[in-house]
């Protein structure tokens, strides 16, 4: 079974650092070193990153949206081992292991499983990796998340540009490709011949009621500017949401290199990735956060790690504190895998054959679920076996 280290994910979380309004434009100064205390405003520029690999590929499990049910649609998962269908803070902190680089974050992301189309109209799975990137943003002090915390950004229904603000939270671009730009908003690249990169910027202000699970969204909220737009980098949260997070701003690279050229379609027109949603435009990704840092881990770091680098972003093993204590190098990180075995047992069996490196995929007649390939959202009905099988 494939899958993408996650020292591959490193190393190519910075392919894009666009200057002026891009989305990791950040200016090195000596105020951004300088060590916060509680009530002190937080330093802008304050970031730290870490690679996260699979532990679970192409299985119908949300346990913020579908809460011991099946999903929709597919999700590769990245983080804790605990990943379950009804996963909760206990779970997460009870995993045996994470694939993220910081062992205290037994947190899990997820997000929809990526696909390549076949000129024979079959699909094979597309391995990734994730960069996780932990941010201080704003005016006010940064808090940590709560245990139970979780969160989603992006929208899995969404297909067309709706010129609304919050859609550049939302964006790919082509690895490899000269002036890709910072992808905010922008779909998948049809005609990208190498990996491509998902990203995804999450909401920072929270109303202080905690997660629900039947309202999954309207508990946080972006932070604006003074002139009513949203601001990524900075700006400040709402009367209704005056609770400042710390950002996380997540890439996900899909190792389509390869696929690329397993072979090339006979007509470039035609759409080569798909999302497990169905969805070609790739504007409905999405990425689901649920928390499980260890308490005052996640807050020790974001009062006292200083970062490195002209960017101001770092190495988490750059910081003394995660060094000693939390930091695992990225064979320990590729190693963990779900461990519930009726979980692992609904992956679908989409994924690579063989060793790692090998380019001999399996190809499926349709995606999982009821999620037929179209640029428009899905309205209609599926054979009931697309429905009740749990894979």
């Amino acid at each position: 079974m494939r899958r993408l280290p996650a020292v591959l994910a490193l190393a190519f979380a910075v392919a894009v650092l666009a200057d002026g309004g891009g989305v990791h434009h950040v200016a090195a100064t000596a105020s951004a070193a300088r060590r916060r205390r509680r009530g002190d405003p937080a330093q802008l520029g304050q970031v730290f990153r870490q690679g996260c690999s699979a532990v679970l590929d192409a299985a119908r499990i949300d346990p913020l949206v579908s809460p011991g049910a099946t999903s929709s649609h597919a999700h590769t998962v990245a983080g804790a081992s605990g990943f379950s269908p009804t996963a909760g803070f206990d779970a997460l902190r009870a995993s045996g292991c994470t694939s993220c680089a910081v062992s205290a974050d037994k947190s899990d992301y997820w997000y929809p499983s990526l696909f390549y189309i076949n000129p024979n109209n079959t699909y094979t799975y597309i391995p990734a990796g994730i960069t996780t990137y932990y941010e201080t943003r704003g005016n006010l002090y940064n808090h940590e998340f709560p245990q139970g915390f979780g969160m989603i950004a992006g929208n899995y229904t969404r297909r067309g540009q709706g010129g609304t603000q919050v859609e550049r939270a939302v964006g790919w671009i082509c690895i490899g490709r000269e002036n890709p730009g910072n992808g905010e908003g922008a779909g998948i690249p049809q005609d990208c011949e190498g990996d491509v990169r998902a990203q995804v910027q999450f909401p920072v202000c929270a109303d202080g009621r905690g997660f629900a699970r039947d309202q999954v969204s309207s508990h946080v909220s972006y932070a604006f500017n003074n002139d009513g737009t949203i601001a990524f980098d900075g700006g400040d949260c709402p009367s209704t949401h005056p609770t400042r997070l710390v950002k996380i701003f997540i890439e996900v690279l899909f190792h389509a290199g390869d696929l690329n050229r397993y072979p090339f379609h006979a007509n470039r027109d035609e759409p080569r990735f798909v999302l497990s949603t169905g969805d070609t435009t790739g504007l409905s990704f999405h990425v689901d956060f649920l928390n499980g840092w260890q308490p005052g881990v996640l807050q020790t770091i974001i009062d006292t790690c200083d970062y490195g680098g002209s960017f101001g972003f770092f190495d988490p093993s750059n910081c003394k504190y995660i060094r000693d204590n939390f930091f695992q190098a990225p064979a320990v990180q590729d190693a963990c895998r779900v461990t519930d075995a009726a979980v692992a047992g609904r992956q679908e069996t989409v994924v690579y054959d063989g060793a790692k490196g090998s380019v001999t995929p399996f190809a499926v007649g349709r995606l999982p679920g009821c999620n037929p390939v179209q640029a428009t959202p899905f309205v209609g009905t599926c054979d009931a076996p697309d429905l009740t099988d749990p894979r």
